[in-house]
């Protein structure tokens, strides 16, 4: 008998691509279930559980550095009091299941989750697992994975993939179409957000004549890069703010390919709506795990930039040859992406375990 409403504890912080996932799968998950939020006071996750009407747990931890410095000496500290601090949340909550993404925050609740004996689920999005994730790792009852290079850091037996975890009310609209004026270019969207993001946008800024003669753009500026702004506007390019899920959906119909960083929630997006890519990873990520996550998507369809080649003369002749006489294939129709259908179904299948989900297993299970 599968009880009307779990409580379910939502870990993970840091950056938009870490918390988004959680926020879906909120979604995903919804109605039969409560849901309550442990992160890091003062960081994006409390801002963005509180606009979901999500409770918010502040806990203690310290980032994990790999280089010395006073930061380091506060890790033992702060980590054994997060423990602590988790044991009290999760004793007074009696969560049924613990689902986090990523962020040192997980690493005490991970622990205080063994101790307590609930189960720990874990999501990984990227190919190269990061240090919290590989240790957290140990303690989940599964793991998700976008990748299946992934699983090499992993037990072999707790690992399911299940792609990204994508918003279910934009997979809902991506099912529907509108109208779009079918004008003699290609249309490209440049979707960096804000991390990381000036560089490509100052590169575009520079080259803009180039790529307006050849495409039609349209920026997603990110609320960091609101004063970059003028610069596009006087070269007649279209930009946004922030894009909201209704705009996301517009805007994802529109676009015939789209310049963007590597930002799992981000493909993932594109990839339903069948947008070409141009991918430009992050060169300081940690250990280039943004250009080995762009390698995964290296098909003769998309294109990887490494950003030291952005300014080769080469790089936007070569651009406008690959994607400017594409042949426009933006034509009105229904898309069904079966990894979402796939998705929600393992998730729900091994978190809930709800009898009706059984009847797709001769479909999914494999």
């Amino acid at each position: 008998m599968v009880k009307s409403k779990n409580t379910i504890i939502l870990v993970g912080g840091w950056t938009g691509w870490h918390i988004t996932p959680l926020v879906s799968l909120s979604k995903i998950l919804w109605p039969n279930n409560n849901y309550e939020w442990i992160g890091e006071r003062w960081w994006l996750e409390e801002n963005i559980s509180k606009s979901e009407n999500i409770p918010f747990h502040p806990i203690h931890a310290e980032k994990l550095r790999r280089e010395f410095s006073w930061k380091t000496l506060l890790i033992p500290g702060k980590m054994l009091l997060g423990v602590f601090e988790s044991i009290i949340i999760i004793s007074k909550l009696k969560p049924d299941f613990i689902f986090s993404k990523w962020s040192h925050i997980s690493i005490p609740v991970a622990f205080a989750a063994k101790i307590l004996w609930i189960p720990f689920y874990l999501h990984e999005s990227d190919t190269i697992p990061w240090l919290a994730n590989r240790i957290t790792g140990k303690f989940a009852k599964k793991i998700f994975l976008w990748f299946q290079s992934a699983s090499k850091y992993f037990p072999k037996t707790k690992t399911i993939v299940i792609w990204q975890i994508i918003n279910p009310e934009l997979i809902a609209l991506s099912n529907k179409w509108i109208d779009t004026v079918i004008s003699g270019k290609i249309r490209l969207l440049v979707i960096c957000w804000s991390q990381g993001s000036q560089n490509i946008f100052n590169w575009l800024i520079k080259n803009i004549d180039r790529f307006n003669a050849s495409f039609d753009v349209c920026v997603v500026l990110g609320l960091k890069n609101i004063g970059l702004r003028s610069q596009f506007t006087k070269a007649h390019v279209k930009t946004i703010d922030f894009a909201n899920i209704q705009e996301l959906w517009e805007l994802y119909n529109w676009a015939d390919i789209a310049i963007t960083r590597w930002s799992a929630t981000t493909l993932g997006e594109l990839d339903i709506f069948h947008i070409k890519k141009i991918i430009v990873p992050l060169p300081w990520s940690w250990w280039n795990h943004q250009y080995y996550n762009a390698l995964e998507y290296n098909t003769p369809d998309n294109l990887i930039i490494e950003e030291k080649n952005l300014y080769n003369p080469e790089t936007i002749q070569l651009i406008i040859q690959k994607f400017s006489c594409w042949e426009n294939k933006k034509i009105q129709q229904i898309i069904q992406s079966s990894n979402s259908e796939k998705q929600i179904y393992l998730l729900k299948k091994t978190l809930i375990n709800h009898e009706k989900y059984t009847s797709d297993k001769k479909i999914y299970d494999s």
